[in-house]
């Protein structure tokens, strides 16, 4: 259950709220898309599988419908910034790095799950990614793993000439070891830090093809992002209450591609 009592700013209760809107409206979403059969290949199989004349496990028809459609990649690197989730949702102080220079590099891939998420034109998509955390000596270098949704909006009136969007993701993340700067922020007010946390992914991004004018990379995107780790403002007992996280600006590069089937 979402709560936000435990927040102890206003700021902390606006933030808290948007990771519960975006929680309960991703678990909507999906519950929608299962009711109208917009999964795609996922849909098939679960909804429709009496009317398959084949043996799929012989022909081996479901890993090809399940990895046909909509794909991309993403690679990303950058630093903390002391900015807070807040302010760079508005896309204030984008660019303040955390004085330790601590960061991270990450891949990411991502699968098309519908056009029109919750009914909204939104692209959504299944997404996971591998991430290194890059420590500067306070610790060491670790692995960071994330699994999530993420939905992107690219209706802008200008998007004709310059394809624009605006990502928002939202997920979990395990990490190897604590980030020190999380260690740091929840010593400082005696609360529990975790390797286990709610993931954001917060994008703005343009097509590389359409900027420089280049039809080949017209699905190619160059944007910044921004990587949040946090314990839902000690909101969440899925979390273990925990307060705190981070924020990483990274810049990343990022493309779409289509697996046909066979």
């Amino acid at each position: 259950m979402c709560s936000v009592s435990c927040a102890k700013t206003v700021e902390d209760d606006f933030l808290g709220e948007i990771h519960c809107a975006i929680i309960l409206n991703i678990f909507s979403g999906i519950i929608g898309l299962a009711i109208n059969g917009q999964f795609s290949s996922f849909a098939t199989y679960r909804y429709e599988f009496n009317d398959y004349q084949d043996n799929p496990y012989v022909n081996g028809s479901i890993t090809k419908d399940l990895t046909k459609g909509e794909w991309y990649w993403r690679v990303a690197a950058g630093r903390h910034t002391e900015t807070t989730f807040n302010q760079l949702v508005r896309f204030q102080n984008m660019f303040k790095p955390e004085e330790r220079g601590t960061g991270l590099a990450s891949v990411f891939v991502g699968k098309k799950i519908a056009d029109n998420f919750m009914w909204l034109p939104l692209d959504a998509y299944v997404t996971g990614g591998y991430v290194r955390r890059f420590e500067k000596g306070f610790q060491d270098n670790f692995n960071e793993y994330v699994l999530g949704f993420k939905a992107y909006f690219s209706k802008f009136p200008w998007s004709d000439t310059i394809k624009t969007r605006i990502g928002i993701a939202e997920g979990v993340s395990y990490a190897a070891k604590v980030p020190f700067v999380e260690g740091e922020h929840v010593e400082a007010k005696n609360r529990s830090a975790s390797k286990f946390l709610n993931y954001i992914d917060w994008s703005i991004d343009v097509s590389i093809g359409d900027v420089f004018k280049v039809p080949k990379l017209k699905e190619c995107y160059l944007g910044w992002s921004v990587h949040h780790r946090s314990g839902i403002f000690a909101s969440s007992d899925f979390y273990g209450n925990v307060n705190g996280g981070s924020n990483v600006n990274t810049l990343y590069v990022q493309c779409h591609h289509n697996v046909m089937g066979s």
